[in-house]
């Protein structure tokens, strides 16, 4: 009963933080409790200060949460606060510039000195207090004392924390002092050591071997020196490691975060451990995910970073508050089913900071006609010469020799003809598509007719995990299966090894599986698509399936009588409108889309329907192709439009990638802006297009 009524609590209280209304204003009650000319108190038995150590770590970290309450106008206290803090840093300076490590007691300075995380820390504080300090003295102090702070700070000795605190330092001093270039030379130096001790094609995207505290600075220290240097490569690295924390902090994606506990933290190849879970942890990713959402003005980052405040606030694994809205204390931990009783500096600070971070950001909103999910068909069958597969595939017709105009193709890619088992493109792929706000990749999959099957479970899910993209199967060999029984053996083989990724997708719970037909006469029939269905969900449990099929009779070109009553399927949809019909003016698509959408809403199962940039097969098919005109993207804007009145519930994206036929959104050279498509559909998910760096070949 008790474990029900906190875990009611937790999700009120989430409902609560996550909507409109705002946070709770942090409060400085306890920290002011914790505060006196040494700076702040490292410990508290319960809430009483115990005044036994003041660390300058903790002092540079009150620093900065003071000055950002005083930014926020809430406080009078919190500039008197941010004073003190900093006199009490300008004490532990010893003659020879370097910091001692805090006070013991009153017996003054301890003669060990701040080195390592420490340093990192102190130097975030001063950083941050000469940019925002309460006036202009105060920040020509702490200028001068983060310039005496930087002499001991070592980028090719410095580990990854030290090393991410200090660019949070160097950030803000560099954005306020742009005249100085030789901290600037040492934010890139630090900030790209740091990018390059990063796994640059591995799932396990940490340059060590263990994720240990505070894991969300490593990730905004690059965001950060991304913004201030100009550089996308350091963003999207941030980004990068951000998505790839995400998976452990969230592994249920609509439940709420779970900290990496300190009681063993998170070893590779192992389980994130939960016990002891600590705010400080909690704060440093509130801060990462505010970053990344003013990076990319993606609302699924602003959205985390209030998931990951409302973890203070009781929307966490044991439906406990761990902060004190009325005191302003915070719990030194979280257990399975108990608080921590303490309520030490570290914590508390970082509640503070983590509270103003997340109140600035956008609360997210419901919206009463989301739109519907883009998947995209993608194609995995291409090889070239200097690829892992080392001979051309499909860039030429026949294996002739791919090179200058013997190139099969109506323009070409950005990056160059490419082989599909490259993780490099894919990974850079799966990027786009992520940076585009294209939810899902339906993988051109021909089991082991051609490399697609390898390249789906050995490169492309892989390179997902690293993404908010979802891939699945679209199979091409059912069209042309005369005996269903093979065709369920490499089915199901596929599908029990791959269901289960996080990056597979899924809809209404159940693995997606796209089944591929032209128009004109496939095998597949509804009896044996019944065969296929048993055999399948008998091996692996039930399947979403969608159906690839259109009527090709002159006038009708709607859903067959006899697939309409077919049991087991999911969704109707179709690739293409150039297969039955060449139309592409909006006047034409709104009409032939609603006619095909009667016959879908009739049968009660999900629409999807197509949409094209352009087209222009005419390369490969010199007798009867033809081209559907870019138009200046209206092209791509008609097909959207009229699938959204529709009232799709999928959108197809044709295509990705098919080249030979120039149905493409992956950039291309031939353009002027080679992300134009990627440009349009990011706007139509409410997001800014950024583009990734290209990838290393």
């Amino acid at each position: 009963m008790i474990r029900r009524i906190a875990s009611a609590l937790a999700a009120w209280v989430f409902a609560w933080a996550g909507a409109a209304e705002p946070l709770p204003a942090p409060r400085l009650d306890h920290l002011v409790a914790l505060s006196d000319l040494r700076g702040v108190s490292e410990f508290a038995r319960g809430r009483a200060p115990m005044r036994e150590r003041f660390c300058l770590e903790d002092t540079a970290r009150g620093l900065v949460a003071a000055l950002r309450l005083h930014a926020a106008g809430e406080d009078p206290r919190a500039a008197e606060l941010a004073r003190s803090y900093l006199r009490a840093i300008a004490a532990l300076r010893a003659a020879d510039g370097r910091f001692r490590f805090g006070f013991q007691g009153w017996d003054g300075p301890m003669e060990r000195v701040a080195v390592g995380d420490q340093l990192g820390r102190l130097l975030w504080g001063l950083g941050h207090a000469s940019a925002q300090g309460v006036d202009e003295a105060m920040r020509t102090q702490a200028a001068a004392l983060f310039r005496t702070a930087l002499t001991g700070f070592r980028p090719e000795q410095a580990g990854p924390m030290e090393a991410s605190y200090a660019i949070q330092g160097l950030h803000a001093y560099v954005s306020t002092h742009p005249a100085d270039a030789e901290t600037r030379t040492l934010l890139r130096l630090a900030a790209g050591r740091l990018a390059a001790r990063l796994p640059s094609a591995d799932e396990w995207v940490w340059p060590t071997e263990r994720v240990t505290y505070d894991s969300g600075r490593l990730p905004l220290a690059l965001m950060l020196a991304g913004e201030v240097l100009d550089d996308p490569a350091l963003r999207e690295a941030g980004l990068r490691v951000l998505r790839f924390l995400e998976r452990a902090h969230f592994p249920d994606p609509a439940g709420p975060l779970q900290v990496i506990g300190n009681s063993g933290w998170w070893e590779r190849g192992q389980a994130p451990a939960r016990a002891d879970q600590q705010p400080i942890d909690a704060s440093g990713l509130v801060e990462a995910y505010a970053q990344a959402w003013r990076s990319s003005k993606d609302v699924h980052w602003s959205g985390r970073a209030r998931d990951a405040a409302a973890w203070f606030l009781g929307r966490n694994e044991g439906g406990l508050a761990v902060y004190e809205v009325a005191t302003g204390a915070c719990h030194d931990a979280l257990g399975h089913r108990a608080l921590n009783a303490n309520c030490g500096a570290e914590a508390t600070i970082s509640a503070l900071i983590a509270l103003d971070a997340a109140r600035g950001l956008p609360a997210p909103v419901a919206a009463a006609s989301p739109h519907p999910p883009v998947w995209a068909f993608y194609y995995a069958w291409y090889g070239v010469p200097q690829g892992p597969r080392q001979r051309w595939e499909f860039w030429a017709d026949r294996g002739e020799p791919a090179v200058g105009a013997r190139l099969r193709l109506p323009f070409h890619p950005l990056i160059g003809p490419y082989d599909s088992t490259d993780p490099a493109v894919v990974a850079w792929h799966c990027r786009l598509a992520e940076a585009a706000g294209i939810d899902a990749f339906l993988v051109s999959w021909w089991g082991g007719a051609n490399v697609s099957g390898e390249a789906f479970e050995r490169v492309i899910l892989p390179a997902a995990r690293a993404t908010r993209v979802k891939v699945a199967l679209n199979c091409e060999l059912a069209q042309f299966h005369a005996e269903v029984g093979p065709l369920v053996e490499r089915l199901a083989g596929v599908l029990a090894r791959c269901q289960g990724d996080p990056a597979y997708l899924r809809r209404s719970g159940r693995p997606v599986v796209y089944l591929y037909q032209v128009p004109f006469d496939p095998k597949l029939t509804p009896a044996t698509f019944a065969e296929l269905r048993r055999g399948v969900e008998a091996k692996v449990g039930p399947v979403w399936w969608a159906m690839d099929k259109i009527r090709h009779d002159a006038g009708t070109y709607g859903v067959p009588a006899d697939w309409r009553t077919t049991e087991g399927i999911d969704g109707f949809g179709f690739y293409g409108t150039f297969s039955v019909r060449r139309l592409w003016e909006r006047a034409e698509l709104a009409p032939f889309f609603e006619r095909y959408a009667r016959d879908v809403r009739r049968a009660g199962r999900e629409l999807l329907l197509p949409m094209h940039p352009a087209l222009d097969n005419r390369v490969i098919q010199p007798k009867d192709g033809f081209a559907i005109p870019f138009r200046e993207g209206e092209t791509l804007e008609g097909y959207h439009a009229a699938a959204l009145a529709a009232g799709a519930d999928v959108l197809l994206l044709t295509s990705f990638n098919e080249w030979p036929e120039g149905t493409v959104v992956e950039p291309s050279a031939d353009w002027p802006d080679p992300y134009r498509h990627l440009r349009q559909i990011a706007r139509w998910k409410g997001r800014e297009f950024v583009p990734p760096p290209l990838p290393a070949r």
